[in-house]
C-alpha cells in the first residue's frame, strides 16, 4: 500500500502482513503470495503536504467486501532471464490498492472506497552495453470499467562523464492511462517524463537527480529534484523537491510545492 503522506510519488510504502512462496525451476521463479491485514491508504490532513483540495475522511473509508479489511487477496507472479531480457507476469485478485472517492456533501470530505478487482500485468526490462530498455502494462477491473495502463521508457548511462569518475543517465518515459478524466486523481494519464541521473561513484556515494514530467493534453508539468551523500559512516543527507504548474483539473497541486531535507543518524 503506498504511503501518501511521505510523498507523491508512489515509492513509499506501508508494510503487508502475507505469506510468500517461492518456486525456483529452469523455466522461471513462480512467486504465489496471500496478502491478509489490509491497510488503508494513507493522507495528509490539514497541515500536511501535498494534500487534495477537499480533505479525506478516512475514518469513514467504504469497502466492496463485506470481509472489509480482513480478506484474503492473492497474487502470483512469474519471472524469468534470458540474456539480457528480464521479464514478469502477474495475476491479482483482491481489494483494491488504489481508491477511488466518493463526495460526502454532509461533512464536505470525500470517502475513500476500496473496490475488490482483478488485475494482470507485464514487466520487461532489456539491457544492452550501456542502454536499458523498459516497459510495464497492466489491465484491471472492478473499479468501474476495464482500463489498461502502461509506461514505456530508456536510460542510457555515460561512463566517466566530464573526464571524471562519474556517470550520467539520461532517462525517457511515456505514461499512459486509460481511465478516463472522472478517474480519482489520476495524475499520468498522457504523460512525457525525461531526467537525468548524475552518480559521482566518490565515496560519499553523492547522487543527483532531476526529472521534468508534462501532461501531453492538459500541458500540466511536475518538475523534481533529488539528491543525497552519506557524510562519514554514521550520517547520511537528502533533499527532495517538487515544484508542480498547471491549469485544469489538476491545478489545485500548484499550492502543493514542497521541499524537504533529511538528516538521518545511523546506529
Amino acid at each position: 500500500q503506498t504511503d501518501a503522506v511521505e510523498n507523491v510519488d508512489d515509492e513509499d510504502r506501508l508494510g503487508q502482513p502475507m505469506v510468500q512462496l517461492s518456486l525456483v525451476r529452469d523455466w522461471g521463479l513462480i512467486d504465489v503470495f496471500l496478502l491478509s491485514g489490509f491497510r488503508e491508504r494513507s493522507f495528509a490532513g490539514r497541515d500536511g503536504r501535498p494534500r487534495f483540495p477537499t480533505r479525506v475522511d478516512a475514518d469513514q473509508a467504504e469497502y466492496e467486501s463485506g470481509a472489509r479489511a480482513k480478506r484474503l487477496d492473492g497474487a502470483v507472479r512469474w519471472s524469468s532471464s534470458v540474456g539480457g531480457l528480464d521479464v514478469g507476469l502477474h495475476l491479482f485478485s483482491g481489494t483494491n490498492r488504489d481508491p477511488r472517492f466518493r463526495y460526502d456533501p454532509d461533512t464536505e470530505r470525500l470517502v475513500p472506497i476500496y473496490d475488490v478487482v482483478d488485475q494482470a500485468g507485464i514487466d520487461a526490462q532489456y539491457l544492452s552495453g550501456h542502454w536499458a530498455l523498459k516497459a510495464e502494462a497492466l489491465t484491471r477491473s472492478g473499479d468501474g470499467d476495464r482500463f489498461a495502463a502502461a509506461v514505456v521508457g530508456f536510460e542510457r548511462t555515460f561512463v566517466g562523464v566530464f573526464g571524471s569518475n562519474a556517470d550520467l543517465g539520461i532517462v525517457g518515459e511515456y505514461l499512459y492511462d486509460g481511465r478516463d478524466e472522472d478517474a480519482s486523481f489520476t495524475l499520468y494519464e498522457r504523460d512525457v517524463a525525461l531526467g537525468a541521473r548524475l552518480t559521482f561513484n566518490d565515496f560519499s556515494d553523492t547522487s543527483v537527480l532531476l526529472g521534468f514530467i508534462r501532461d501531453t493534453r492538459s500541458h500540466e508539468r511536475i518538475i523534481s529534484v533529488e539528491a543525497e551523500r552519506q557524510i562519514g559512516t554514521d550520517w547520511s543527507m537528502s533533499l527532495e523537491a517538487r515544484v508542480f504548474s498547471g491549469e485544469g483539473r489538476g491545478s489545485f497541486l500548484d499550492r502543493e510545492d514542497f521541499m524537504q531535507f533529511e538528516l538521518t543518524r545511523f546506529f
